[in-house]
């Protein structure tokens, strides 16, 4: 057995890829873990889940090991009665993620079941990506909205921070099918992002994006170009234009 890793305090947490919670602030949480030969065994507990599992706390176990060039991580909470078990790696140049979450009905919540595919890779100067969510019964009882797939700006709220032009978060929708491609140019980076979405149980919507990052002196630059098409709800069809400078100190 190697050294015991603590860490303790108020912090943010991600469970697994982040489908089901993504860096979710946590009181008084207490995160051990530790080597047992090439697996790694952790245990984690928090009095107050800042909007995740439950207010009165959780507790989850983990275990996590490389199996077959890709990294696998299970994580368990035995009192909330749900498992997330992720894996990632990279095989000849392409990258590939998975993640399935499920939580039984208990105490009042409903049974929740998310997935998560996502693969990428180059070819060329151009990098693609296609990437997939489920959310079998468009249930979450907590607020994910800090997770975006293809580093969409319609979808995350408080994705990168805060992002204003988002119109959604992820738990809003039972399905996300999106591809995106990037490529630099200059100095900047451009990305289109197309996808294909049910929002909520049954309204078909499109989405598009036109993202352009620049690098500059003490920052970067983001301006982006990005509509929803096709839901019943008016709200989500305009176009949204926005542009952000992010500052390094």
């Amino acid at each position: 057995m190697g050294p015991v890793n603590v860490k303790a305090g108020d912090f943010y947490d991600t469970i697994g890829l982040g489908a089901w919670s993504k860096s979710a602030g946590k009181t008084d949480a207490l995160s051990l873990s530790t080597k047992v030969g090439p697996v790694t065994l952790g245990v984690y507990t928090t009095d107050v889940g800042g909007g995740t599992a439950a207010a009165s706390g959780a507790t989850n176990v983990s275990i996590a090991a490389k199996v077959a060039g890709a990294k696998v991580k299970l994580i368990n909470d035995p009192r909330a009665k749900w498992t997330d078990l992720s894996a990632s790696g990279t095989f000849a140049g392409i990258s590939v993620a998975a993640e399935h979450f499920k939580r039984k009905s208990v105490n009042g919540h409903p049974e929740e079941k998310i997935t998560l595919l996502h693969v990428g890779g180059k070819a060329g100067a151009i990098k693609w990506d296609i990437a997939q969510y489920k959310n079998k019964d468009v249930v979450n009882t907590h607020s994910n909205s800090k997770f975006t797939l293809l580093g969409s700006m319609l979808i995350g709220h408080r994705a990168r921070g805060r992002t204003a032009t988002a119109v959604a978060d992820v738990e809003d929708f039972s399905k996300i099918l999106g591809v995106s491609v990037s490529t630099k140019v200059a100095g900047s980076k451009i990305k289109a992002i197309y996808t294909k979405n049910t929002y909520s149980a049954a309204d078909k919507v499109t989405g598009a994006e036109l993202i352009f990052t620049h690098a500059v002196s003490g920052g970067k630059l983001t301006a982006n170009l990005a509509k929803f098409s096709g839901s019943e709800f008016d709200i989500m069809n305009g176009t949204n234009k926005g542009i952000r400078f992010d500052i390094k100190f």
